[in-house]
């Protein structure tokens, strides 16, 4: 019950960053061309995120880093180069890239030049969603919860008890 009522929350809560963020393919790639390889030698990509212009965040979390990769050159730069081990990223309001830094327990949100704001400290989170307001939910996958952060910082446990496997689902 839980579960199922999370995910019904988090459906309306990412409704309009659904539109902006998961893009039909065929919207994306052109007709008769292939997948191209844009970039190699990571050693963990993880969380994906693309902003209004196209530009395509991950990051690659043994190394610690969050990358960028330019929509207009396809070019990839160092956005960030201490993520704190980021497992999570999302595109918030007015564009802000919010982060779950698991190896510093923070959740993070940079401005376009890549500068960090601290949101929360002391959150174990793995993936994060972010509501229209600022609000902020997070998995943690160790003690298998929902944790929520408000605009203002405050933290509360919103769903317990999931299982190992539904932890990658809880935040769909």
């Amino acid at each position: 019950r839980i579960f199922f009522c999370f995910f019904l929350l988090h459906c309306f809560v990412a409704l309009d960053r659904a539109i902006a963020q998961d893009l039909p393919l065929l919207d994306i790639l052109l007709p008769g061309e292939d997948w191209q390889l844009v970039g190699e030698g990571y050693r963990f990509t993880e969380a994906p995120a693309a902003d209004a212009d196209g530009n395509v965040y991950f990051s690659d979390v043994p190394a610690s880093k969050i990358y960028k990769v330019d929509a207009v050159t396809g070019k990839i730069s160092d956005f960030v180069g201490d993520s704190g081990n980021t497992s999570g990223l999302f595109l918030g309001p007015g564009g802000a890239l919010y982060a779950t830094q698991s190896g510093k327990q923070l959740i993070t949100r940079y401005d376009a030049e890549g500068k960090a704001t601290i949101v929360a400290e002391e959150v174990p989170g793995n993936d994060l969603v972010v509501a229209r307001d600022g609000g902020v939910y997070c998995t943690d996958s160790g003690k298998g919860s929902v944790i929520y952060v408000s605009p203002s910082g405050e933290k509360r446990v919103v769903a317990e008890g999931i299982e190992e496997e539904d932890q990658e689902r809880a935040l769909i």
